[in-house]
């Protein structure tokens, strides 16, 4: 079941009227050829040196989806939220009206991934996964087909390791790569300011299973240093293995002691925010309480 991406569809009578165009999404990145170690190295500390400040960062979202109907046009959806971020594995979507409530929650902790659906408060109802326990098929059921961690590579704020392979494409474009989880792998393309460009996350099984092109980059306000560090501002994101395009717009963004503050990643503190039930409460790695719990066949 998709329940992340059809759940982001659902929320578009809520939203405003999308601004996004279509997402566009050129071929897959070449192989290249490797470059030498100190290039290889230099390009590795440039790209950090853009987002290695931002181990906390906060920003105003919109999320437009784009699927195709049963008669092959494209239908485009939004909501409003916000993304929030502690590295190195916190993680906050939230998507709904932010001038009036939350609908639908991504989050992860230290311990847990879940998704939280408010949408109809009378039906409200939280799925919860360990990451201990993540696996690539869970992950897919959740609507993520990648591992919940590896989501900020897809908006090229996740540092590079120093282990990355650095390879120069047709155009003098750079591309790190490194081992994402589940043996699968990470590539980043960098532009000349070595900002991020077009990330792409491939399976064990060299598929792809995510993409996303990187766009108007802004400086990101750090309090107290009066840095600016810059990230994308826009991001199309590819789901090709369940026929999703996703835009999201960030604005906003900053970085302070203050934002992002700890609740979004209380996990039990959210569940008595958006007055989960107990009953309505269930673990992503007991699949079968998922699915009864999705048809309604669970009271």
């Amino acid at each position: 079941m998709r329940l992340l991406w059809l759940a982001l569809v659902s929320v578009a009578a809520l939203g405003s009227a999308c601004c996004s165009s279509a997402p566009r999404f050129p071929g897959t990145l070449e192989a290249g050829r490797p470059v030498q170690a100190q290039a290889a190295a230099d390009a590795i500390e440039s790209y950090n040196a853009h987002i290695e400040q931002l181990d906390r960062l906060w920003a105003r979202a919109t999320v437009a989806v784009f699927q195709q109907d049963e008669r092959g046009r494209t239908q485009r959806d939004q909501g409003e939220g916000f993304v929030q971020l502690v590295r190195p594995s916190m993680v906050s979507l939230s998507v709904g009206k932010y001038v009036d409530r939350m609908y639908f929650e991504l989050g992860s902790n230290e311990g847990w991934y879940w998704w939280i659906d408010v949408l109809d408060r009378a039906d409200s109802f939280a799925l919860l996964g360990r990451h201990e326990l993540a696996t690539p098929e869970l992950a897919d059921r959740f609507g993520v087909p990648v591992h919940p961690l590896d989501l900020p590579i897809l908006l090229g704020i996740e540092p590079a390791p120093a282990v990355a392979e650095v390879r120069r494409v047709s155009g003098g474009r750079l591309v790190l790569s490194w081992p994402s989880r589940w043996g699968g792998q990470a590539r980043v393309a960098l532009d000349q300011l070595s900002q991020p460009v077009r990330v792409e996350l491939w399976t064990s099984d060299g598929d792809l299973a995510a993409a996303s092109v990187i766009e108007q980059h802004q400086g990101v306000t750090v309090r107290g240093t009066g840095e600016r560090p810059r990230i994308g501002g826009r991001f199309e994101i590819d789901l090709p293995r369940i026929e999703t395009q996703v835009v999201v717009h960030m604005t906003s963004p900053e970085s302070s002691e203050r934002r992002p503050g700890t609740a979004p990643f209380d996990l039990e503190g959210q569940l008595r925010r958006y007055r989960i039930p107990e009953d309505r409460i269930r673990l992503l790695d007991r699949p079968e309480d998922v699915e009864r719990l999705l048809t309604g066949t669970v009271q």
